[in-house]
């Protein structure tokens, strides 16, 4: 047990560290069990009266729980929001498209964005051509197709292709009750060092492009990145955006299948532009993919 005090502790002290190395992010994601963990190995130190070892592990529970302080949820004074968005990474290779489209249409909301669209979602999905007409679809049969579908008009759209691996990335403007710019994006995933440089250039490029917006901004996707790693906490702060987690829990999304375990973690995103003040956010039910759909209740000034 002393041993994994001490391993915990080193753990906690890598994560505020904002080291440009793929495998040392990947420690920074774990925050939730990390702290979980101190809980559980300061109430083993204290019943065998280890005072040294307690005070350590104390360490890591007080700088796991200093992250995790702004995802406190808070009672929500949202009496009735105007916006709704549906976000979800459907995973290419899940061919559950009925329970997809069930869910898109229990929840109804006014824009839908997803990841790892496939040609065969598409055709599965043209049912919802009535209800979004307007609709900006770039489907691939690999794990970067992405798509937008709006209940009101997109009166500009563009696919951005960020450097270097130029995936795709939808940018619609809305016009709702206000002008709303929504983008979706999903960069790669850092499994190596060569692609977690190559995610950190893509939502670097993503950053500069939306400080250059004015409108209202929602945006979405599959970052695979957690809110706890320094790249992107450096996102926020260039672009201003903050968390629809905020006060609204952590709403780990990632993978699927251990969410009910306490272990995943949250890599599926929506942001939103400093004056969209009062929001909710939830993580619905499974879709047989290895990401849970996120979904943002909003009010649009």
């Amino acid at each position: 047990m002393k041993a994994l005090s001490l391993i915990a502790l080193v753990i906690s002290c890598i994560q505020v560290l904002p080291l440009p190395f793929w495998w040392i992010e990947l420690l920074a994601h774990f925050v939730t069990p990390l702290c979980l963990s101190a809980l559980l190995l300061i109430i083993w130190h204290c019943f065998k009266k280890q005072k040294l070892w307690a005070g350590l592990t104390s360490i890591t529970l007080i700088l796991t729980s200093i992250q995790l302080i702004q995802f406190i949820p808070l009672h929500s004074n949202i009496t009735q929001t105007n916006f709704k968005v549906y976000n979800a990474n459907v995973l290419s290779s899940n061919m559950s498209h009925e329970l997809i489209l069930k869910q898109i249409l229990l929840q109804s909301p006014d824009v839908i964005t997803l990841q790892e669209f496939s040609p065969s979602l598409k055709q599965s999905l043209m049912v919802l051509d009535d209800l979004y007409p307007y609709q900006v679809l770039q489907p691939r049969s690999d794990n970067f197709g992405i798509a937008l579908y709006s209940k009101w008009p997109i009166i500009e759209q563009n696919i951005l292709n960020f450097k270097p691996l130029k995936l795709p990335t939808i940018d619609a403007l809305i016009e709702a009750h206000s002008l709303i710019r929504v983008i979706t994006t999903h960069p790669v995933p850092p499994l190596n060092q060569s692609m977690f440089d190559a995610r950190n250039q893509h939502m670097k490029e993503l950053a500069h492009y939306i400080e250059s917006k004015s409108e209202f901004l929602i945006l979405t996707g599959d970052f695979n990145n957690t809110p706890f790693a320094y790249s992107f906490k450096q996102f926020l702060k260039q672009t201003q955006l903050h968390q629809a987690r905020a006060h609204n829990g952590i709403n780990a999304t990632w993978p699927s299948a251990f969410n009910y375990l306490g272990i995943s973690i949250a890599i599926d995103h929506i942001l939103l532009s400093p004056d969209l003040t009062q929001f909710e956010l939830a993580v619905l039910p499974s879709i047989d993919s290895d990401h849970r759909p996120l979904f943002l209740n909003v009010v649009i000034p």
